[in-house]
């Protein structure tokens, strides 16, 4: 901070504060008064120690990042959804159905990713639906399913849906792995 005005107040939002035996401390909503008299650089009139605070926050993050690669490194589709339908999903569903961004395949509902029909004659959207609340009751739902992408071409896949909760919701991760070449060997 440059003093331009003596006998200045200001607020300091994040401070990093290291003493002489090293340790790291924060500090916030500090208040310095730059008084008009040679020699004093400055009084610290009140601040708060959010250390702990900010090494929660940054191992927050941390783990939020770790969760985040984890979720858009794997090669399999993997989509969240509550039962109002998707709310995100990582680069592999996106590749795996053929959509270009996100926003497109979230606006769909799970049997929009399917054929009207599965093999066995049932009709997508029902029972889409009925497995969805088999696993919302249940806590999980394994099951073998034929996907459709976006260019029409269908696809069998192997689904799990595994309950969780978010921010107080309930929702589902949906993890569809294509069994193609599994079903060709």
């Amino acid at each position: 901070y440059v003093v331009e005005n003596p006998g200045e107040i200001f607020v300091l939002e994040d401070l990093k504060v290291i003493p002489d035996d090293g340790r790291v401390i924060y500090l916030e909503d500090t208040l310095v008064y730059l008084p008009d008299t040679p020699g004093i650089h400055g009084i610290v009139v009140t601040c708060h120690n959010v250390t702990e605070r900010k090494k929660a926050e940054d191992a927050l993050q941390r783990s939020e990042e770790r969760h985040r690669t984890l979720f858009e490194s794997s090669h399999d589709a993997i989509m969240l959804l509550t039962r109002d339908g998707f709310f995100d999903c990582n680069q592999a569903t996106l590749d795996v159905f053929g959509f270009s961004t996100k926003e497109e395949f979230i606006a769909r509902h799970p049997a929009d990713v399917s054929p009207p029909e599965q093999p066995d004659g049932r009709n997508s959207f029902t029972t889409a639906n009925e497995l969805i609340g088999a696993a919302f009751r249940e806590g999980s739902n394994l099951f073998d399913w034929v996907h459709q992408r976006l260019d029409g071409t269908v696809f069998p896949a192997t689904v799990a849906l595994s309950r969780l909760e978010l921010d107080g919701e309930m929702a589902l991760q949906a993890t569809v792995r294509d069994i193609t070449e599994r079903n060709r060997v």
